[in-house]
């Protein structure tokens, strides 16, 4: 992470209200009226706080019809946490708190007996790369194999057939196979939807979609957005927002190295 978008996620987490606006919007995204209701502050100031974690890309926005949906974007914080963190010390860190989070979410559980599954959830992201549109499109189509590292059989190899109706395939050498989604719309370096698991059985199902644009200094931005719906285990959220946070960070390490 460069210093100056290190700053930014510094200086975005120093105030409290932009704080409890993250523990708002890591649980579901809201719309910035929603997001207002939660405090005793005018909505000017709610929009200066959002401002501020938008442009340090704590979170991100997405229009819909006439309002403005606001998603918690765990990217920039993985990455100050890959920064001082080596995979030792990760894995130490990880099974404190999993004991700890184990406790704590017994205790919040059994305090909220009508909890009830959600039928639907959503998940934005996006990473900046060095890199062009049409190499980073030829990665999620041709070299799909290199990055995406979940998998659901041992010596299993990923591929993607790259035209509507493909599909996006896993294949073990014992024979074994999977189907992780299929290709709706595509657009060659421009966009690429799937609908499909994702890797996950029963009555579920989900849309997810990249779309690339180029900015300035041979970068490209690289936008996922994911829908899963379906009867779904209210852990699967956080599931999946940390596998899309390990994958993007491979496909990003993918062109770095």
């Amino acid at each position: 992470m460069e210093n100056d978008n290190l700053n930014d996620v510094f200086q975005a987490l120093a105030h409290p209200i932009r704080r409890t606006i993250i523990d708002v919007l890591s649980h579901h995204p809201l719309t910035t009226g929603e997001i207002c209701d939660h405090f005793d502050v005018s909505r000017y100031a709610v929009m200066k706080h959002l401002n501020i974690l938008e442009a340090s890309q704590l979170v991100l926005t997405r229009k819909k019809g006439r309002e403005k949906i606001n998603y918690f974007h765990a990217v920039p914080l993985q990455e100050v946490y890959r920064r001082w963190m080596n995979r030792f010390q990760a894995e130490d860190a990880d099974s404190l708190m999993n004991v700890k989070n184990f406790f704590e979410e017994k205790e919040r559980v059994s305090s909220m007996p009508n909890l009830r599954e959600k039928d639907s959830f959503q998940i934005s992201q996006e990473i900046s790369i060095q890199g062009s549109k049409t190499n980073l499109f030829k990665a999620l189509t041709e070299d799909i194999d290199q990055w995406w590292s979940i998998r659901l059989f041992d010596d299993s190899e990923l591929f993607v057939e790259n035209e509507i109706g493909g599909r996006f395939m896993e294949k073990s050498a014992d024979g074994k196979q999977a189907l992780w989604a299929t290709i709706m719309i595509i657009k060659p370096n421009e966009e690429l939807h799937f609908q499909g698991p994702l890797g996950i059985t029963g009555a579920v199902n989900s849309y997810y979609k990249f779309k690339l644009r180029e900015t300035a200094a041979n970068e490209t931005i690289l936008q996922l957005d994911h829908t899963v719906y379906g009867m779904i285990d209210p852990a699967w959220e956080k599931d999946y927002r940390e596998g899309w946070n390990g994958l993007l960070h491979n496909f990003k390490q993918f062109f770095t190295h």
